[in-house]
C-alpha cells in the first residue's frame, strides 16, 4: 500500500488511483489536505476528553481527521458507508487496537448501537441481585455470570425482547486444530448422535483462523462420526446441529433456544396501557412490549361494585406480564364515584361508552403526568359494542396523543393463544368481573353519532371527578422478576 501523506495532494490521488476510488458529490466527499485544520478540528473534538475515551467520526474517508485524534492516545469508533473507503481503513488502521469501524448508514447503525445497549442494559438489571458480564461480538452477545443458576438465567432470557436465540456454549481459548478437537468432543458427549443426521454450521469471524470454514465443518463431522458410526451427514434436513464460531476465542454449542425476538424495552418510546381483568388487555401489553415500548399499567376499580378479587386478578396479571415489560407500576384508579355519576344522570344504552370515554380521558391525564407519550388498549374492531368503529372514533375523541390497539385486527382464538403462551390466560378467565362487565346495558350503542355522544358526556359533568380518581389513584412498583 502506499503511503499516505494527508498533506500531499499527489500522494492522495495515487492511493485514490490504486485503490480504485474517487470521491462522490452527492456524499459530500472531500479531502481536508490543511495539517493545521485537521489539528485544530482534533483539538476542538478532543480537548475536554480524558485519554482511553471512544470518539464517534462519521465518514472518515482516508482517515485525515481520524489519524489527527488517535494520534491523542484516544480511541476512534469510524462509521463509513462507502465499500471502498471501508476497505482501505480496515487495512490502514488494522495494527491499530484503538481503531474499530462500523460499516454502513451511521443513522441506522447508530440506533443499532443505541438497541444493543439497551438489550444489555436489561438483561443486566432483570439478573440483579446476580452479576452479569455482558460483551458484545459481531451478531453476538455472551453472557457470563458469577453463578451457575440455569434455570434463572433462561427464564430472563426467554421474557427479555431483542433476543432471537440463544445458547449454553462450550468456549475453546486455545485457537488450534488440536484443541478445536478436543472442544468438539466434549460437546458431543452430552447428545447422542446414533442413528441420527447431523451438520456442523461454521461462522468463522476471525479471518486470521488458519483453517477455512469448510475445514472446521470436516473436521467436526470425522469427531462425530468416529464416535457415532450409526450417524449420517445431512447438509438440508439435520436432525442436530453443530454450531462452531470462530471469534476471539472458539465458541461452541448444539443446541439453541427461541427467544422473544422483537425490540429491546424502552427504545420505543414510553406508554399507558390499560389493563382489565380480561383475556385482551395483558396481550395488548404484552405485543406493544415486544415493538420497545416501555409501558405503565393502568386498572380501574369501582369497589364495592367490583370486589378485591377483581383487583387482586389484575394484580396477578401485571405480575404475570412485569418479565416481558422489564418491569412496570400499575395504578388502580378508584372509578366507583364516576360509575355513580354515569348511572345516575346517563342515559342506558350510552354507559359503556360514557366509562370508556372517561377511561381514555384519565388515561390521558396520566399519561401527561408520567411523561407518556400514548395510550395502548385491548380493542380487537366490532368484538364487542363499544368496539365498532364509531364507537371506536366517539372514544378516541377524548385525547390528543396517540392511541395503539395491537389487537385491532385479530380474532379472539389468536388473543387466546397468545394468552396462554405468555401464561396470562388461566389468570383472565377467572370468575372476578371487571367494572366494564358489571356496567354493560343489555341494549348498548353500536353505531353511535359522535357529537350526540359527546354532548352527552360533557353534560355528566366528570372531567373533576376524573381529576380527583387519577390523582388519589393507589400506586404498585412491579419488579421484572416479582414473581420468582
Amino acid at each position: 500500500m502506499t503511503e499516505l501523506d494527508y498533506s500531499d495532494v499527489s500522494k492522495i490521488k495515487a492511493v485514490l488511483l490504486e485503490r480504485g476510488l474517487s470521491p462522490t458529490k452527492h456524499r459530500g466527499q472531500n479531502f481536508l489536505i490543511s495539517d493545521s485544520y485537521r489539528k485544530k478540528i482534533a483539538d476542538e473534538i478532543t480537548c475536554s476528553l480524558p485519554s482511553g475515551s471512544v470518539v464517534w467520526e462519521i465518514g472518515p474517508g482516508l482517515g485525515s481527521i481520524s489519524d489527527a485524534i488517535l494520534k491523542r492516545s484516544l480511541c476512534l469508533k469510524a462509521f463509513e458507508l462507502d465499500y471502498g473507503f471501508s476497505c482501505f481503513l480496515k487495512e490502514y488502521y488494522a495494527n491499530n487496537p484503538n481503531f474499530s469501524l462500523v460499516e454502513g448508514d451511521a443513522l441506522k447503525t447508530l440506533f443499532c448501537e443505541y438497541e444493543k445497549a439497551r438489550l444489555i442494559n436489561n438483561i443486566k438489571e432483570k439478573l440483579l441481585p446476580l452479576r452479569a458480564d455482558v460483551k458484545s461480538q459481531k451478531g453476538r452477545l455472551f453472557l457470563s455470570t458469577e453463578d451457575d443458576d440455569k434455570q434463572r438465567i433462561e427464564k430472563v432470557l426467554s421474557t427479555t425482547f431483542g433476543i432471537d436465540g440463544y445458547a449454553e456454549c462450550r468456549i475453546c481459548k486455545e485457537k488450534t486444530e488440536e484443541a478445536l478437537i478436543n472442544a468438539i468432543s466434549e460437546e458431543i458427549q452430552n447428545t447422542s448422535y446414533e442413528n441420527t443426521t447431523f451438520k456442523a454450521e461454521v461462522r468463522r469471524e476471525d479471518k486470521n483462523f488458519p483453517l477455512s470454514s469448510y475445514q472446521i465443518a470436516c473436521i467436526a463431522g470425522g469427531v462425530v462420526l468416529d464416535k457415532y458410526q450409526s450417524a449420517k451427514v445431512s447438509l438440508r434436513d439435520p436432525q442436530r446441529i453443530i454450531y462452531i464460531e470462530i471469534r476471539s476465542e472458539i465458541y461452541i454449542y448444539s443446541s439453541s433456544k427461541k427467544g422473544s425476538r422483537g425490540l429491546p424495552v424502552g427504545t420505543s418510546g414510553k406508554g399507558i396501557s390499560l389493563l382489565s381483568g380480561g383475556i385482551d388487555s395483558p396481550v395488548s401489553s404484552y405485543l406493544m412490549a415486544r415493538r420497545g415500548m416501555k409501558e405503565e399499567l393502568l386498572y380501574f376499580h369501582a369497589y364495592p361494585y367490583t370486589t378485591d378479587k377483581a383487583k387482586e386478578k389484575v394484580i396477578t396479571l401485571a405480575k404475570t406480564i412485569a418479565p416481558y415489560l422489564q418491569g412496570t407500576v400499575l395504578h388502580i384508579v378508584s372509578f366507583t364515584d364516576l360509575e355513580i355519576q354515569i348511572a345516575k344522570n346517563g342515559y342506558e344504552n350510552e354507559k359503556t361508552l360514557m366509562l370508556r370515554a372517561a377511561m381514555i380521558k384519565a388515561a390521558d391525564l396520566l399519561a401527561r403526568k408520567r411523561r407518556a407519550t400514548c395510550i395502548i388498549t385491548g380493542e380487537a374492531l366490532s368484538q364487542v359494542a363499544s368496539q365498532t368503529q364509531e364507537a371506536i372514533n366517539f372514544t378516541s375523541s377524548f385525547t390528543d396523543i396517540n392511541i395503539f390497539r395491537p389487537l385491532i385486527g385479530l380474532e379472539k382464538q389468536e388473543i387466546i393463544d397468545r394468552a396462554k403462551q405468555i401464561g396470562t390466560y388461566e389468570t383472565s378467565i377467572l370468575p372476578f368481573a371487571d367494572c366494564c362487565v358489571l356496567f354493560s346495558p343489555k341494549h348498548p350503542k353500536t353505531k353511535p353519532n359522535r357529537d350526540k355522544l359527546t354532548k352527552s358526556f360533557e353534560s355528566l359533568e366528570l372531567d373533576k371527578i376524573i381529576e380527583e380518581a387519577v390523582e388519589n389513584r393507589e400506586t404498585i412498583y412491579i419488579k421484572a422478576n416479582e414473581l420468582d
